[in-house]
């Protein structure tokens, strides 16, 4: 099931693969919402306070490359080389509203937490 899970979320945030029609079927139509919100991307370099508009996550978990990274975790390759940063302190915060599952990614800096990688899945999609 975690390669489903892998297989939505490329494909939401993909925008082309997420903006159905309304003829869509209903599962299609919950990732094209999710991807309707401002593009994830923008979320990149944000700090974690920018973040305390979305309120308490639902999920906070702290972890490193070496440690940590598992399947639903390998998007951080994108912005992390190993095995450079096997030792970066990072953090995962998920916030789910009824509709979409937004997880973020933060890296420790020297100022603090900041964001680097986001990706958003339907709500109902397994972590």
């Amino acid at each position: 099931m975690r390669a489903r899970r892998l297989v939505m979320v490329l494909a939401c945030t993909a925008m082309t693969a997420c903006h159905g029609s309304s003829s869509a079927s209903e599962p299609h139509d919950r990732a094209s919402s999710c991807t309707r919100l401002p593009l994830v991307g923008a979320l990149a370099g944000r700090s974690l306070n920018a973040f305390q508009e979305k309120g308490r996550p639902s999920s906070d978990q702290r972890f490193t490359l070496a440690t940590g990274l598992d399947p639903s975790r390998r998007t951080l390759l994108n912005v992390l080389q190993r095995p450079r940063d096997d030792s970066v302190a990072l953090r995962e915060l998920v916030w789910v509203d009824r509709r979409c599952r937004l997880t973020v990614w933060f890296r420790q800096t020297t100022t603090g937490w900041r964001a680097i990688h986001a990706v958003r899945t339907p709500a109902e999609a397994e972590s």
